[in-house]
């Protein structure tokens, strides 16, 4: 499972670089065709690989070789994940072709450091009447050099800034996103114990993404900014984690009275309640699902963004 995603991670590197060089040459448009090309070509290659064995497989699944402790076909895992993660690397090509449209009187210098590159990103595009603050919190961190300041600062400008630049109607969007999640989490969990079936992990990790996903392009798209549709689906985020904890604790006492198993994955449980309970924050698992949902938002909000380009920025790059 690791090697697909970081399969997926390194692929969607390699899109957005060829999205960048063509886009430098031949423009946004042209450098997005080629990125999305890039992962058209990586997706074919792996199916061509991947078809043949899982057929193999189908057919004779007791000749397969397999680990031990992993299951059954489990070596065909890693082409599986990866087929599914890729489409999460499809707004890097956009991304790429963004970068590499850009003028080179738009370039601005590298971050320098980790902290600098985080309040960039919270203080880009905020508000119009929030922007001369941005800009004065990245010009206070400029001078500071002992790192533990610059830390410190950065969180808190980073905090304000989260705080007071959230786009309109992002209430509203968490409050959506957290019915929609906590009912989806409720009716998958009903269903897979009605029907015999694992835990909800992979709902908790999909269903979000794609929610979030939604919400940073609308926002993004609506707003013409980047940071806008990130800042919302940072807020709708801590939204559906509230809603999977908050569905989840109860039903994992139901999953641990009639399954005897963990919600998360159906696995047997313990026979104490608190075990069961613990199943649904464990961080291993929260930590997952956030990956997975920065992933949906990320692309969301590049994908927004980009689809609201300023026409007279594309020419700029040629």
């Amino acid at each position: 499972m690791v090697l697909g995603l970081l399969a997926a991670v390194a692929c969607a590197g390699l899109a957005a670089l060829a999205a960048a060089t063509v886009a430098r040459a031949r423009r946004f448009g042209a450098g997005t065709v080629a990125g999305l090309l890039t992962l058209v070509a990586v997706a074919v290659g792996t199916a061509a690989a991947h078809l043949p064995l899982n057929a193999a497989y189908q057919a004779e699944p007791d000749s397969f070789p397999v680990v031990a402790n992993l299951g059954a076909g489990d070596l065909l895992m890693p082409f599986a994940v990866f087929l599914v993660v890729l489409s999460w690397a499809l707004p890097w090509p956009v991304l790429g072709a963004a970068r590499g449209a850009r003028t080179e009187t738009t370039e601005r210098l590298p971050a320098r450091d980790v902290w600098q590159l985080l309040l960039d990103l919270a203080t880009a595009d905020l508000p119009e009447n929030r922007s001369a603050g941005g800009a004065a919190l990245r010009a206070e961190l400029a001078p500071i050099d002992p790192p533990a300041e610059r830390r410190r600062f950065a969180l808190g400008g980073m905090w304000a800034a989260l705080r007071s630049g959230r786009p309109r109607a992002a209430w509203a969007s968490a409050a959506a996103v957290a019915v929609v999640v906590a009912a989806g989490s409720f009716a998958a969990s009903r269903w897979s114990l009605a029907h015999s079936r694992g835990g909800i992990l992979d709902f908790w990790i999909v269903g979000p993404s794609v929610l979030l996903l939604a919400v940073a392009l609308v926002t993004a798209w609506r707003n013409r900014s980047f940071g806008a549709g990130l800042r919302a689906a940072a807020l709708s985020g801590l939204a559906a984690l509230v809603a999977i904890v908050t569905v989840g604790v109860p039903e994992a006492l139901v999953w641990a009275q009639r399954q005897a198993g963990y919600l998360s994955t159906g696995d047997a449980v313990p026979p104490t309640w608190q075990s069961a309970v613990l199943d649904v924050v464990r961080p291993d698992f929260i930590l997952i699902m956030i990956v997975f949902w920065a992933i949906g938002a990320a692309g969301g909000a590049v994908l927004g963004t980009a689809l609201r380009r300023d026409p007279a920025g594309v020419t700029d790059g040629s």
